[in-house]
């Protein structure tokens, strides 16, 4: 008994072929999934973290130099973030209030030290300015709210503050 087996090398390679071009194309479709799903996931990564930090590094730098303006924060979805943009909020409203009772120039010079304010002497030589406001007393009791004499106040002392800043005083 003689069997004669017959092997088409063609379909052989044929199938090998056509399985090698489906693996292929199956890997370069799982490629692409791959990469459009993390580009959206890096799309909201950019907008719930990275974009609120470059906003909140922005803010940080004017409050490092005492400017106060209105903040353009929009608390971020990450938990941390917000956190985060809660606590400088706080900073910055401290750093506002303690800029409303010292001098502006004063207060920059000792946060862009970046010393720790101190309880300290040192002896020099300086010049005061003392200021007398003519019939303050009589200016007092006429003016019918102590808030318009506030005002009146926070306006001449805006002017000579203005001067003696002109001056490099404090």
């Amino acid at each position: 008994e003689n069997i004669t087996l017959v092997i088409d090398q063609k379909l052989i390679r044929d199938d090998e072929a056509l399985g090698s071009i489906l693996m292929t194309l199956f890997i370069i479709i799982l490629l692409v999934v791959m990469m459009l799903s993390f580009q959206a996931s890096y799309g909201k990564v950019n907008k719930d973290v990275v974009d609120p930090l470059i906003l909140l590094t922005q803010e940080m730098n004017m409050v490092s130099m005492l400017e106060f303006e209105q903040t353009k924060m929009v608390p971020s979805d990450v938990v941390e973030v917000r956190d985060i943009q809660r606590t400088f909020l706080q900073m910055k409203n401290s750093l506002m209030s303690f800029a409303l009772f010292a001098p502006r120039d004063v207060v920059v010079d000792m946060l862009s030290s970046g010393k720790e304010a101190a309880l300290s002497v040192n002896e020099q030589e300086i010049t005061v300015f003392f200021s007398h406001i003519d019939n303050f007393e009589e200016l007092n009791q006429k003016t019918s709210s102590k808030k318009d004499l506030l005002i009146m106040l926070s306006k001449y002392f805006d002017v000579v503050t203005d001067a003696i800043a002109d001056t490099n005083g404090t």
